[in-house]
């Protein structure tokens, strides 16, 4: 434990190291002293860490020593926040659950009209009406991967499009279209065609709510200054 006794002869050693080190500065001011002015220097850079260090240890005592009635003291604000972290826990939870259990539906929508899609192409493809012929057909079935959003195939019925659905690539796209909404982030270029499918299966999506991110701050107690040690002269 360091005491006020320590703390005082290290202060005296470096009042005595800076009062050698002038007088060896003084006394170097020509061409010689060098040997001299650099032992000096030495003392006092080490009286100096010295100085340091017990200070740096006697802090750090009285912050352990003050601790118990610091945490005392913040009694009712940790008491508060255990209530606070537990009811906002279970709101992450139940929001994950609840996004668990909407992007099961997603996949599992997507996948089955993707097949319906595919199914549907191989059938009219089958019965002589392709549509990947050149012509401007306004019937017929093709199986193939879009690159526009689409799944395994795309279905034209009296000139209306209808593709299929990558269910994996169409929750990214919900995915991105919340986080640029909620987090401020610009939208993924990669996604921007799924705005644009020939069949507007996602063009009447509502919007998200976009929100301004404001800007965090954090709300940081300070705790009592601590009294400065006492002052004691040369005996």
């Amino acid at each position: 434990m360091v005491t006020e006794q320590d703390m005082e002869q290290a202060r005296q050693a470096l009042a005595a190291a800076n009062t050698h080190m002038q007088e060896e500065t003084e006394f170097s001011a020509g061409d010689h002293g060098g040997l001299r002015l650099t032992l000096a220097r030495q003392w006092q850079r080490e009286a100096q860490t010295e100085l340091d260090r017990l200070t740096a240890q006697a802090d750090l005592e009285r912050e352990e020593a003050e601790r118990p009635g610091r945490e005392k003291d913040a009694a009712p604000v940790v008491k508060q926040a255990v209530k606070d972290l537990a009811a906002s826990g279970e709101r992450v939870r139940r929001a994950v659950e609840a996004a668990q259990t909407a992007l099961v539906e997603l996949l599992d929508a997507g996948r089955d009209h993707d097949t319906l899609v595919a199914h549907l192409a191989a059938d009219l493809a089958g019965r002589g009406l392709k549509l990947d012929d050149g012509a401007d057909r306004q019937t017929g079935g093709k199986v193939q991967r879009s690159l526009d959003g689409g799944g395994s195939g795309a279905v034209r019925l009296a000139g209306a499009w209808h593709l299929g659905v990558d269910p994996i690539g169409v929750l990214a796209w919900t995915v991105a279209r919340v986080e640029t909404a909620r987090t401020g982030r610009p939208f993924p270029v990669g996604f921007r065609p799924y705005h644009g499918r020939a069949d507007g299966l996602l063009a009447g999506i509502a919007a998200v709510p976009a929100v301004d991110v404001p800007r965090l701050v954090l709300r940081v107690a300070r705790p009592t200054p601590r009294q400065p040690r006492p002052s004691r002269g040369r005996a």
